[in-house]
């Protein structure tokens, strides 16, 4: 039998076991999703490419980060509108007239991860 690892940490009394198995997982978690979305981020990119403007051109590679992820329309939906403030205010200061959409894209994934975690 597999103890968890908590579990097994709490019985060894190792202090603070809770809190290091979750920041653990939160280190786990936000590796795997930047990993997804780096392998994603070229896809969005070139689906929001179109978009009249930046704040649209941001909003539409959010949306299709999420989508890759979570594949239903409507939850990668509610996670942009659930963001989109924030990725919007960090990522839009950072954009020139010379940002390429490739790099556009690359500035909405760090600002996901960044309000994700």
């Amino acid at each position: 039998m597999t103890l968890p690892v908590p579990m097994l940490a709490r019985l060894l009394g190792i202090p603070g076991a809770k809190e290091i198995a979750a920041d653990a997982l939160n280190r786990l978690a936000r590796a795997e999703l930047r990993k997804r979305f780096d392998a994603a981020s070229a896809d969005a990119a070139a689906r929001s490419a179109k978009r009249r403007s930046r704040k649209e051109q941001v909003r539409s590679v959010e949306y299709h980060l999420w989508k890759s992820i979570v594949r239903q329309g409507i939850v990668a939906d509610a996670i942009r509108d659930a963001h989109d403030d924030a990725v919007l205010a960090i990522v839009l200061p950072q954009v020139t007239d010379t940002t390429t959409i490739e790099q556009l894209a690359g500035l909405v994934v760090e600002a996901e991860l960044e309000v994700t975690f």
